[in-house]
């Protein structure tokens, strides 16, 4: 209790002896900027969250007028069978243009060319839009397709094609095959 009473009565001292300096701003009024200062910081941070929370949220795709048509800047929603349909015809070129560079053998020759059209199909892949509650599949399929063109994983590339098969994507099944070699 004594400790208690002590302490007060320093800051009370304190809070007197710095309100009598000549030039100081009044001890309540340091107290109110103090707590404005607390305020605004508080408020600054509930914005930031609330900003944050709408960007990953993907809150924005719902902004559709009611005529159904979507804002500029936004990607319209795209059905499943649009989907498809694109993506069938990346990869069906893509798989003609690997077959094209001649590859027999992994890391064989003509590899690079041939790993860097399986990339930019990907890229291709990655930019259509996608059909709303299929993204998790679609990219975990791209996410296999991937680090099977990174690290020459078989097991990826296999499941990478399950994937696609299921799917839909006949075409994309035989994306990135490197025919077994002839000896």
């Amino acid at each position: 209790m004594k400790l208690d009473t002590r302490a007060r009565q320093a800051t009370r001292g304190i809070r007197q002896a710095v309100g009598s300096i000549e030039g100081a701003p009044p001890v309540e009024r340091l107290d109110a900027m103090r707590r404005r200062r607390r305020y605004y910081g508080q408020l600054a941070a509930a914005v930031a969250l609330v900003l944050a929370a709408l960007a990953i949220g993907g809150i924005v795709r719902s902004l559709a007028r009611p005529d159904g048509e979507v804002p500029a800047g936004l990607p319209a929603p795209v059905s499943k069978e649009t989907f498809v349909a694109q993506a069938n015809a990346i990869c069906a070129a893509a798989n003609e243009q690997e077959a094209g560079t001649g590859v027999i053998a992994i890391k064989g020759e003509g590899w690079e060319e041939f790993v860097a059209v399986g990339e930019a199909a990907l890229a291709d892949l990655r930019a259509l839009p996608r059909p709303e509650g299929d993204e998790e599949e679609i990219g975990e399929m791209l996410r296999r397709f991937d680090s099977a063109y990174a690290t020459l994983s078989q097991p990826d590339i296999l499941e990478a094609w399950r994937i696609a098969g299921q799917y839909g994507l006949d075409e994309c099944t035989g994306l990135g095959y490197v025919p077994p070699s002839v000896k």
